[in-house]
């Protein structure tokens, strides 16, 4: 499941996936002023101050803790998607050569929707 970006809930709306430290990240209310998607690079849009889980230990706990919510706008794009894909299959390859033709297939994707 971990690769599905868009589900929809019982009422057939859909739900956009982000992926934590790819494209959200939870930090310490005020610590950081600005951080950019480790996918596309695009600064992301911010919550300050929010208040809920920042993990699945902490949804099923219950857990609610102060933080600040970055999430990268262009979450839920296609193309985007695509690339988050490539973004982690290159993390997970073991293999060097397979991982940089990854890479340039990443950098058309992102070159593509970034500079248009």
């Amino acid at each position: 499941m971990k690769d599905l970006h868009h589900v929809e809930n019982l009422n057939n709306q859909s739900i956009r996936i982000a992926h934590k430290g790819y494209d959200v990240f939870y930090t310490k209310s005020s610590a950081i002023v600005e951080i950019k998607c480790r996918v596309c690079g695009t600064t992301c849009d911010v919550k300050r101050n929010a208040t809920g889980p920042t993990g699945s230990i902490s949804v099923m706990s219950g857990n609610h803790t102060p933080h600040d919510l970055f999430r990268c706008p262009n979450i839920g794009k296609n193309w985007h998607n695509e690339a988050v894909k490539l973004a982690k299959a290159i993390e997970d390859t073991p293999g060097k050569s397979i991982a940089a033709g990854m890479n340039k297939d990443l950098q058309d994707v992102l070159q593509q929707h970034i500079l248009n």
